[in-house]
């Protein structure tokens, strides 16, 4: 506690209302984050007893392509509004944020024909060979129902309904999900993998409708209609946007995309369930990053630099302590917990040593990249997410086919660290600093 007072004191005094709000809703985006790793771990426990560790792995392997799509399919939309939506939001004479989203869904639809395309292209092509003919609608529903959703909860964070679009996301996605999973598995016992996928559209397509439910209630009549032209000169960046986004999805799901060529599905099972487990440690940098975006872009507008990198450096200081703990509690206590889903679980029990040694790493550097996006360095943050995955790759080559899931854990600690190095060295060529979790290098370092 102080620590937070001493770094709140470096911060001005309408900033520190701000910050002080945050650190409110932190403490209850971790209840609500606390509570969705329950039920996460209850609905994966469920998939592994009720459909097992090969239909798991299946599962596991299609869901990791419908996430790809997905960011594909937004177009980069979401990373659009969260650069933008602020600006607009101070402004009453600019378009209201209600018609900003209607723009967004307006070009998503036109980007939805491309994304089935390829996505088809890539089933029949067999780059994707855990989709069949007979589940080929099922996952490509999946993915424009987990497209539409994301952007419906993306706009309700960044119009300050933060904790309202994580309790529909975490909480109840997943109680749908797990609700669905009892009733199937109850009148037919065993589960398969079109079930597993069911349920996932039901969940999704179940958020979205209350999302748009909480946004029609919260609707004001706009003080100017939103046109194409007030926003087709801003699409430039969503190139870039999208391309960060995939490379992000890309940057954590390699490992499974490259493993699943290499390992039969149980194994592929065996390491996902280790890695929900290492995703706990770098849970905290997550909450704090879901809420740093807007309030670091409402900065960037108002030129406010400075105090950009005392933000990043607070929420890092506090990201880091929080990873370290849980890190701690996980090397103790991990193989224990995977004994639970079963005895080969335990197998992967060095994966989450090793993903979460990587997490802590990256807790220890302030998010750089947030500043690069919000101010409209897209293309750095792009260099940098693409020498990360070229990076993973080339790693992954070498070490999948040889240690598999160990190797799929070495190769995304490999290129996290290249990212690291990376974006330091741009970061301080462009700044003259670089933020960490305790200290601010370089000019004006406090």
């Amino acid at each position: 506690m102080q620590i937070h007072k001493k770094l709140l004191q470096l911060l001005s005094g309408k900033l520190q209302e701000d910050v002080i709000a945050l650190i409110k809703k932190t403490g209850k985006l971790l209840a609500i984050q606390a509570i969705a790793v329950l039920l996460l771990f209850l609905n994966n426990y469920l998939i592994v007893r009720y459909a097992g560790a090969h239909n798991y792995g299946t599962y596991v392997s299609i869901m990791t392509w419908i996430s790809f799509f997905s960011v594909l399919s937004i177009f980069g939309m979401d990373d659009w509004l969260t650069a933008l939506l602020p600006k607009y939001t101070h402004n009453p004479d600019d378009p209201t944020p209600i018609g900003m989203l209607r723009w967004s869904f307006k070009i998503i639809s036109l980007v939805f024909p491309i994304s089935g395309l390829l996505f088809y292209a890539a089933v029949h092509s067999g780059v994707i060979e855990s989709v069949g003919s007979s589940t080929f609608w099922l996952v490509l529903g999946l993915v424009y129902g987990t497209t539409i959703m994301s952007l419906l909860v993306c706009f309700l964070l960044i119009t300050n309904r933060l904790i309202i679009s994580q309790v529909l996301d975490k909480l109840f996605r997943a109680l749908i999900a797990i609700l669905a999973l009892v009733i199937i598995s109850f009148v037919s016992y065993r589960l398969d993998v079109t079930k597993l996928l069911s349920i996932q559209l039901i969940s999704v397509l179940s958020v979205a409708v209350l999302s748009i439910f909480v946004i029609r209630k919260n609707q004001r009549k706009p003080t100017q209609q939103a046109t194409p032209a007030a926003f087709n000169k801003r699409l430039q960046p969503n190139f870039y946007f999208l391309v960060i986004s995939l490379l992000n999805v890309l940057a954590v799901r390699l490992d499974l995309l490259m493993l699943t060529g290499s390992a039969p599905p149980q194994e592929i099972g065996y390491y996902n369930i280790a890695v929900r487990f290492a995703d706990l440690i770098h849970y905290p940098v997550t909450v704090l990053n879901l809420m740093v975006p807007p309030l670091l872009s409402k900065m960037w507008h108002n030129a406010q630099k400075d105090e950009q990198y005392r933000i990043i450096r607070l929420t890092s200081g506090i990201g880091f302590i929080a990873t370290g703990s849980i890190l701690i509690v996980l090397s103790l206590f991990g193989s224990m917990v995977l004994s639970w889903f079963g005895g080969n679980f335990t197998d992967s029990y060095p994966v989450i040593l090793i993903i979460g040694a990587s997490h802590l790493l990256s807790a220890l550097l302030g998010p750089m990249n947030i500043l690069f996006m919000v101010g409209g360095k897209e293309k750095v943050a792009l260099v940098c997410l693409g020498v990360q995955v070229a990076v993973t790759a080339v790693a992954a080559y070498f070490f999948i086919p040889a240690f598999r899931g160990y190797g799929a854990a070495i190769s995304l600690v490999i290129g996290n660290v290249t990212y690291m190095i990376t974006i330091s060295l741009f970061f301080y060529k462009m700044e003259k600093v670089v933020i960490t979790a305790f200290y601010i290098f370089g000019r004006g370092s406090k």
